[in-house]
């Protein structure tokens, strides 16, 4: 073993100032560190009573595991004192304030391991520092269970929901719509969970709109626990469908395989583009698919006659849109007449797009890039992706806008009341998208 004698040099190295090194050892296999210390300032008085009438009762030995140095374990040896209170007769030790009382490993370490416990699985952290995942695990839980107590949870004016499938299941995300935030990721989407959740919120009447595709959990909860919210299903939800249609539509159509220049794979995407955002070269080619298929030209007109009733500027010009659309149906599409079925079933939430102008697309992006999220981190838990995201990088802070009063003239002591000037919470915690994307940007994970 190599000693060091520069008593300077090793406190500096170490650089925990409550305490004294007298000695460091380094393994020549390994080249792992063991630092042997002393307390530098003895307890004084009583832990318990807080009196001066303490006396030493003996030494102890304390062994913390510290961060690594130049990519080697460190371990520190502390010797103390214990003590004997003679007014209160009870016994106890010096408290460092370096390390919790019970813990085996420095705070530095601690808040280390925490960090990265954020960023990597927990038996990578493990086979790094050469500590027990469960004391990692602990750590971790610690840490989510401390920031879920600052956690400001609030109802917005507008709500989004969605399900990702994030560590292996699906998983409900719930969207501050117009602050763009990520306000809570559910365990699963079921719905027992979304109500708990509905339920929990202050203050749910605030909710005006809910935003959402067409999952039947989904409206059933919101119209049990916030009945004064509108649903809205997202718009791209319901022309997706009608894609979805025209594309297995297409496919029945070209089994029949009729000459065509145009090869199959191409034209799945051009049926799919808008006319008013083609170029030239795209009308000729969707033209000589019409020609060698001319159902698909019907269809095509269909799905974008469909398209056009989102164009309405009012829910009256697009319902009558609607039912002019669906009384001019072809009969000859049974294939597609499904998206009939869907529009009747869910006509309120559908329609109630053109009172209120509100999409999921917010929502749909912030899953996009918890999706990301989750492929860097190579497979990250369920927990461990919602601390990443909501007390993450990407977490802000809840912000109160304060009633300034007004003026009272003479009668203003008269009249002036505490709740004048009570905070008024504007929005609560979550995780900003556009944060969460430079995060992703700059692979800040």
């Amino acid at each position: 073993m190599d000693k060091t004698t520069s008593s300077d040099h090793l406190n500096g190295l170490l650089d925990i100032p409550e305490l004294e090194v007298i000695d460091l050892t380094e393994d020549n296999n390994t080249g792992d560190y063991a630092f042997h210390t002393v307390i530098k300032h003895p307890t004084t008085e009583c832990a318990f009573c807080k009196k001066n009438s303490i006396v030493k009762n003996g030494k102890y030995h304390r062994f913390l595991r510290d961060i690594n140095i130049r990519g080697h374990r460190v371990g520190i040896l502390v010797t103390g004192t214990r003590y004997y209170c003679r007014i209160c007769h009870r016994s106890f030790v010096d408290r460092l304030l370096c390390a919790g009382e019970s813990d085996k490993t420095t705070l530095r370490l601690k808040e280390y391991i925490t960090a990265e416990s954020l960023k990597k699985p927990f038996l990578q952290i493990e086979k790094e520092l050469d500590i027990k995942s469960t004391t990692i695990k602990r750590y971790f839980k610690e840490y989510v269970a401390d920031k879920e107590k600052d956690y400001v949870r609030y109802s917005p004016d507008v709500l989004g929901i969605d399900e990702a499938h994030l560590s292996k299941g699906m998983r409900g995300v719930i969207v501050d719509g117009t602050q763009h935030n990520v306000i809570e990721l559910l365990p699963d989407r079921k719905i027992d969970t979304i109500k708990k959740y509905f339920s929990s919120l202050p203050e749910p009447n605030n909710i005006k709109v809910v935003t959402m595709d067409m999952w039947r959990p989904y409206k059933e909860a919101v119209n049990e626990c916030l009945p004064y919210a509108s649903i809205v299903i997202d718009k791209f939800h319901v022309i997706k469908e009608m894609h979805d249609l025209l594309n297995k539509y297409k496919n029945e159509v070209l089994a029949q395989k009729r000459p065509c220049r145009i090869k199959n794979s191409k034209i799945k995407y051009l049926i799919s583009y808008k006319a008013s955002n083609l170029s030239v070269e795209q009308i000729e080619e969707l033209s000589a698919v019409f020609d060698a298929y001319p159902e698909l030209e019907t269809a095509y007109g269909v799905k974008e006659a469909f398209h056009e009733i989102y164009d309405c500027n009012d829910r009256a010009s697009a319902l009558n849109a609607y039912d002019n659309w669906k009384a001019a149906f072809p009969s000859e599409l049974n294939t597609m007449r499904p998206i009939i079925g869907t529009v009747e079933n869910w006509r309120q939430e559908i329609f109630n797009y053109f009172d209120y102008n509100y999409t999921n697309a917010i929502t749909e992006s912030l899953n996009g890039l918890i999706k990301h999220l989750e492929r860097a981190g190579r497979g990250y838990s369920f927990d461990v992706l919602r601390a990443k995201v909501l007390f993450g990088k990407a977490a802000v802070k809840p912000k109160y806008v304060y009633n300034k009063g007004r003026s009272l003239g003479l009668f203003k002591q008269s009249y002036m009341h505490t709740s004048m000037f009570k905070p008024k919470l504007l929005y609560g915690s979550g995780a900003n998208i556009y944060m969460l994307q430079s995060l992703l940007d700059n692979d800040d994970l």
